[in-house]
């Protein structure tokens, strides 16, 4: 029998495929926590649930951004050289784009001590040490619900993008609201945890963050699972369809 006719007698018996590992399953393990806020508000891209492949431990957002790189992009089937800066870099994704002899990738962290797998140095992204137009592609996910100031960090990607360069922006959001909650008088972990569902976030992202990428002066480029991939792939990869990457231009 040939080896894509027994691939495929495989994928019928499996229910799940990995993109990073390759490996198969019938099975996902659990990921992220469970807050009130972030039911009721229907955060995309946060809560408890059954997404991280039990080999290798990718969650079902990396799955899709490594199938738009993958699909959509010439960053993984080219030679022409692309220098790319991923903040608060995933070990996964990392690995994969590092891989490749045609990128360089710089790692940065407001605190670089907890990535080990990567020469990550310290990066604070609302006063980036990089000169203008330094990347032709940002990586920056589940970042900016972390910083107070988000539009000075959003205008710092913008300045060390190339022209015609391109950055991955994803945040949790809930598009059950018009506009982003945000509380300054919000300060503690506690209080935090239990508005904006993490101790460490600053705000819950609305239907408005595709304005304040705009805003910045980026063109806005989203990516529909739902309209962009087939549901057989969908099912596969077991991709959240509700989840839309983000995906900004600056444009030349």
């Amino acid at each position: 029998m040939r080896p894509y006719l027994i691939d495929n007698l495989v994928d019928i018996f499996y229910k799940f495929r990995c993109n990073y590992c390759g490996k198969r399953s019938n099975k996902l393990d659990y990921d992220g926590i469970n807050q009130p806020v972030i039911h009721k508000l229907k955060i995309i891209g946060a809560g408890r649930r059954k997404c991280k492949c039990i080999h290798c431990g990718v969650n079902d957002r990396s799955r899709l951004e490594l199938f738009y790189l993958r699909t959509q992009t010439r960053l993984l089937d080219t030679n022409t050289k692309y220098r790319v800066l991923m903040i608060a870099p995933e070990y996964h994704l990392y690995e994969v784009l590092n891989g490749r002899s045609n990128l360089r990738v710089d790692t940065g962290d407001i605190n670089p001590k907890r990535y080990e797998f990567a020469d990550t140095v310290y990066s604070d992204l609302t006063s980036l040490q990089y000169e203008d137009q330094t990347f032709d592609w940002v990586i920056c996910n589940h970042v900016l619900e972390h910083i107070p100031n988000d539009a000075k960090a959003m205008s710092e990607v913008y300045r060390v993008l190339k022209e015609g360069g391109r950055a991955m922006l994803q945040v949790p959001i809930s598009l059950e609201l018009a506009s982003t909650y945000q509380n300054d008088d919000i300060t503690t972990p506690e209080e935090r945890l239990v508005h904006y569902g993490q101790e460490d976030h600053t705000r819950v992202y609305g239907q408005d963050y595709s304005d304040k990428l705009i805003t910045t002066g980026f063109v806005l480029r989203m990516f529909d699972p739902s309209e962009s991939i087939s549901k057989n792939v969908r099912r596969r990869l077991k991709i959240n369809v509700e989840e839309k990457l983000y995906i900004v231009e600056r444009e030349n």
